[in-house]
């Protein structure tokens, strides 16, 4: 199984995010650092773009970071009609770590992809060096499932 780039973010690229919500950025080395100014709802970073996803096609968000909380910060992607689909949240660690998901649709759609904070307070902090999202590229079709009418959860196989 090989995977191929559709998006690739690092500080470098500090222009390609938009805030969500009320948040305060800094930038802090390899680091945008999110702090949450409000306490209800999911504030935090998303970038500035839409993917354009296919049917039947594996993706897989795969972000770096930490958060200073517990529990605190997840990964996020939506598709067009406002869908989350990644069903659990998969949160960041209070040290750095990869955290993937993947999803596959049974429909084409365009998505947004980002790193939210639930149930904020305003001492909570999550910071990220690195987001990419791939597709993955020959799977086994054991693996690969078919008309999904609900984004799946996978797990990253390395």
């Amino acid at each position: 199984m090989s995977k191929k780039i559709i998006y690739s973010w690092n500080i470098q690229k500090k222009n390609d995010f938009i805030k969500n919500q009320n948040v305060s950025i800094n930038i802090n080395n390899n680091y945008i650092c999110v702090t949450p100014n409000q306490t209800t709802s999911t504030p935090g970073i998303k970038i500035n773009k839409k993917f354009s996803i296919f049917k039947n096609k594996v993706y897989v968000l795969e972000v770096t970071g930490y958060s200073n909380k517990k529990n605190s910060a997840f990964i996020w992607a939506i598709d067009n009609k406002n869908k989350r689909l990644i069903k659990n949240y998969s949160y960041l660690k209070t040290e750095e770590t990869n955290i993937c998901e993947g999803f596959k649709l049974n429909y084409d759609t365009n998505i947004e992809i980002g790193v939210l904070f639930t149930e904020p307070t305003n001492n909570d902090k999550l910071c990220v060096k690195n987001i990419y999202l791939y597709e993955l590229i020959d799977i086994d079709n054991k693996l690969s499932l078919i008309h999904i009418s609900e984004p799946t959860r996978l797990v990253m196989i390395s």
